[in-house]
């Protein structure tokens, strides 16, 4: 099953982005927008996770302990 972060107009979502595209795509530009800090990974790791948990499917949402 696919899960989708964006999607455009064509029927047939060959102009839809997954998540797992999208997730990598934000988690390699933030780590490239962070190395002149020395926070490359930290920022790739953030990009990974940064879905928002209300617009996610439940099974992606994090557990967070409050």
């Amino acid at each position: 099953m696919d899960f989708y972060a964006h999607s455009g107009r064509d029927r047939d979502k060959s102009d839809w982005q997954t998540l797992k595209e999208h997730l990598l795509a934000v988690a390699r530009l933030a780590a490239e927008k962070a190395r002149p800090f020395g926070l490359e990974r930290a920022a790739f790791i953030a990009g990974l996770i940064h879905w928002k948990a209300g617009t996610s499917v439940t099974m992606f949402r994090p557990l967070v302990i409050v």
